[in-house]
């Protein structure tokens, strides 16, 4: 391998890194959007779950606090979707390093909250 082609995939391997937030720092970070709905906490999981577009890594339900967290269940993780229990409703959030609600959440989020 040459020293240019090194370089190049060196400098690929930085902008990838650079770009890969943790599912805690993204919630730092806090939600790209959020609504309440008027949906049960298991209505929400389930519409969002039905609607998630996971493609090849397809999707992943777990529990989170008192509700779950909705991702893809392989490759990197750019965006999750949380629903949670509130006094008002139920709270649907997406979380995204794109500072946007991404591709995989986006179905979801215009089916289950409303979202344009």
């Amino acid at each position: 391998m040459n020293v240019l082609a090194k370089a190049l995939m060196i400098g690929g391997l930085i902008l990838a890194l650079a770009g890969c937030a943790t599912q805690a720092e993204m919630r730092t970070q806090g939600p790209v959007v959020s609504k309440v709905v008027s949906m049960s906490l298991a209505e929400a999981r389930d519409c969002v779950g039905d609607h998630w577009i996971g493609g090849l890594y397809g999707k992943s339900i777990t529990p989170y606090g008192e509700g779950y967290r909705i991702r893809n269940s392989g490759g990197q993780i750019f965006e999750f979707v949380e629903v949670q229990p509130s006094p008002e409703g139920t709270v649907i959030s997406a979380y995204s390093t794109l500072g946007r609600v991404g591709g995989f959440s986006s179905s979801a989020m215009q089916h289950c909250a409303g979202l344009k």
